[in-house]
């Protein structure tokens, strides 16, 4: 253990400590509050104890300048994956950082050239302007365009002088309300040019959340991706909102009569850059500590909440990222590509997208169903592929259906293969090019067949699936986890490792640590268990316009409190146990940690989803199973039963083979008796962001479950009783 430095010129009692090196200092609400949001703090003085500086970092208690490139304070040679993170000293206790820090300081960027999102693409386009950079496909049944990083540059210019012409001023804000396009990457990089700040709505938002974020920010320009968004934002009845782009060449007349109704000015997205082409005007580049984004979180929730995020903030989390991926993973600069999927408002995706500009790489966009994307995965080939937990529930479950249609030879060579690779994985090889490695052939040509990094994250994934992928697929796979707050970023596997089941030790630029939660009856230094907390260079500057909220999230001296429960494990990585709002007490006073309990029930091959409900008047647990359709119509195909899932779902023979394997699987997990659910009601049709069910990242919306299945839950209380 490292707690801290000391000064080598004095003897051990009398030694000036120093405790840490942080990039972010003490947050304090009274000095920053601006507006009703909280700006960066500037600089302070060195005091002895506790130094922040985004241009320096403490070594033997001494202030020493930032080095050129941060790379020098990486430790890649002496990292120890059995030792992935070390306790320091916070002057309030003790934290983790990362033993990559080569020294006991955080890591902001990684040198003076890049410090924005602007850096970012002014260095892609120089190094490599003639390269693929956004592709997308004009109909299903065409083959991918795609745009160079010097076409998008031409754009990024006539969008942005554009929105000077139209009288945006430096800092104003700019909505994007659309689904994943080229577009929408230009809009934003248009406004990180010029120095506007973009604020991305997320495409499911519905009629409350919409208005309620064009009055927050008094945003006067909102670019949309079709005439029904429009009228949507024309509905708001904002009083500010004075111009709306739309991205479809077509406006419908309708739309266009409502806009003169209430006074907006409605143009298409190709017309609004002959404006700018007629206007150009020279970049605009932003500082590191202005803002880049105000991104509102989709929420589980409520009303969504706006996170304010700086270049600097953004700019530590990518960084951060490509010294954990360095350690292992060969990402080229200008040959990696990346489809993109997942929502653009969300900041996962975000991050992965400017991480893959930071490199030169492309971007190929999904558009349509989702039952196309792996159609999509076969063309675009992605080479880097970022996914959450339910759609590798949903692969795994269709691989494992097309395995047991191989014959009975070619099924042996892929378990042999299989354990091979398991043993091998768990020594610590990662060997992608073996001789058993062809045994999982066409599995990764289902992906594209030149994956070699895919990263999980938003919810909580199942070790059974997380070991399946990691196996088959021939690359990295590693867990992220993270938050808008924290720029996208807070602890991610380290590739190489061989455990699972947790999701990594903190990131270069931020420390973490465990909070006591007096409710629950944890005490973090007795229990290992409390709330994450986490403070560095990511962390966001607070809500906007929301100072309440904010003092909630972030206390006096910088932590942002992340609401999840976690463990540190012997390892130094973190392990979450389920979010604070989640946890209930039974009747007999034991507390429950859902998500945990799904996670071990999602291991079942019958389920696709589940939603365990418990509360302080009952005694047991109840569940609502949505069944793997796959998995259930061969298990029907097996008994001789009616191949139709809706029917099967009110099978007692599927209820009580599911039960029998929730059973199987809480024993071999070790769950305990009260943590076993009771009863179940199955339900064929599915959770889903359409039905309201899920938010825009595919996390379950517990209030609305619970509404939602009220019936159906009073019913199987009954039924215990």
């Amino acid at each position: 253990m490292y707690p801290f430095y000391h000064n080598q010129n004095q003897n051990w009692p009398n030694a000036q400590f120093t405790c840490f090196s942080a990039y972010s200092q003490p947050f304090n609400q009274e000095n920053y509050a601006h507006n009703n949001f909280y700006f960066a703090p500037q600089p302070f003085s060195f005091n002895g104890t506790f130094f922040a500086d985004q241009n320096s970092y403490v070594s033997q208690s001494n202030r020493q300048p930032m080095p050129k490139s941060t790379e020098s304070l990486i430790d890649y040679a002496n990292f120890d994956y059995k030792r992935q993170a070390r306790k320091v000293c916070d002057g309030k206790g003790f934290s983790y950082i990362s033993n990559l820090n080569s020294a006991n300081h955080l890591i902001p960027y990684h040198d003076e050239k890049t410090r924005t999102i602007f850096d970012i693409f002014r260095q892609a386009y120089k190094s490599s302007g003639g390269r693929n950079f956004l592709g997308w496909k004009p109909s299903q049944q065409q083959p991918f365009k795609w745009m160079t990083y010097s076409d998008a540059n031409a754009q990024i210019k006539q969008i942005g002088s554009s929105l000077i012409k139209l009288g945006l001023k430096h800092g104003a804000f700019v909505g994007i309300f659309a689904k994943n396009r080229p577009e929408w990457v230009l809009t934003d990089l248009a406004c990180v040019s010029y120095s506007f700040t973009s604020i991305p709505m997320y495409e499911t938002f519905g009629p409350d959340a919409i208005p309620f974020i064009l009055k927050q920010t008094e945003m006067k320009i909102v670019f949309c991706e079709d005439s029904a968004k429009a009228g949507l934002l024309l509905k708001s009845n904002s009083k500010e909102l004075k111009f709306i782009i739309v991205y479809e060449s077509k406006i419908d007349p309708d739309v266009k009569e409502l806009a003169k109704r209430t006074n907006v000015t409605i143009l298409n997205f190709n017309y609004l850059r002959t404006i700018g082409k007629a206007n150009l005007v020279d970049s605009q580049p932003p500082q590191p500590q202005d803002i880049y984004t105000i991104c509102y979180t989709s929420g589980t929730t409520g009303l969504p909440k706006g996170a304010i995020l700086t270049h600097a903030n953004m700019v530590s989390s990518l960084n951060a990222a490509s010294i954990l991926f360095k350690k292992e993973v060969k990402l080229n600069h200008g040959e990696e590509v990346y489809l993109s999927y997942l929502p653009l408002a969300h900041m996962m995706e975000r991050i992965a997208q400017t991480y893959i500009i930071w490199i030169a790489g492309s971007i190929g966009f999904f558009k349509g169903d989702i039952a196309e994307l792996p159609n999509y995965l076969q063309e675009v080939r992605p080479t880097f592929f970022l996914t959450v937990p339910r759609l590798l529930n949903k692969f795994k479950s269709q691989i494992e259906l097309m395995s047991k249609t191989l014959p009975s030879d070619k099924q042996m060579m892929f378990k042999r293969a299989y354990v091979q690779k398991k043993v091998e994985m768990e020594k610590g090889v990662f060997n992608f090019n073996s001789p058993v490695d062809a045994a999982f052939g066409q599995i990764r040509n289902l992906f594209g067949g030149r994956v070699k990094l895919m990263i999980t994250g938003s919810a909580p994934i199942s070790p059974k699936v997380f070991e399946f992928f990691r196996i088959v697929l021939g690359c990295h796979v590693i867990e992220g986890y993270g938050a808008t707050e924290t720029s996208g970023g807070v602890s991610i596997q380290v590739p190489g490792d061989a455990t699972f089941g947790h999701v990594g030790s903190p990131l270069v630029n931020c420390r973490v640590k465990l909070a006591d939660v007096p409710a629950m009856g944890l005490i973090a230094d007795r229990d290992n268990k409390g709330e994450v907390l986490v403070k560095g260079s990511n962390i966001f500057k607070g809500y906007y316009k929301d100072a309440a909220k904010t003092r909630e999230a972030l206390d006096k001296d910088g932590w942002y409190h992340t609401g999840d429960i976690g463990v540190i494990n012997e390892n130094g990585c973190l392990k979450i146990v389920d979010r604070v709002k989640n946890f209930f007490k039974l009747q007999q006073g034991e507390y429950i940690a859902p998500e945990k309990i799904e996670a071990v029930y999602l291991t079942c091959d019958l389920i696709a989803q589940i939603f365990v409900h418990g509360n302080s008047l009952k005694s047991s647990l109840v569940g609502i199973v949505v069944p793997d359709e796959a998995a259930v119509l061969a298990w029907a195909k097996h008994k001789g039963l009616e191949l139709n899932l809706k029917t099967l779902s009110a099978s007692p023979m599927l209820k009580s083979d599911i039960l029998n394997c929730m059973e199987t699987m809480a024993k071999a997990k070790g769950l305990s008796g009260f943590e076993k659910v009771k009863d179940i009601f199955v339900y064929p049709e599915g959770f889903s962001i359409q039905n309201g069910l899920l938010t825009p990242t595919f996390k379950s919306k517990r209030a609305e479950l619970k509404q939602f299945f009220a019936n159906e839950i009073n019913q199987m209380y009954k039924n215990l009783d």
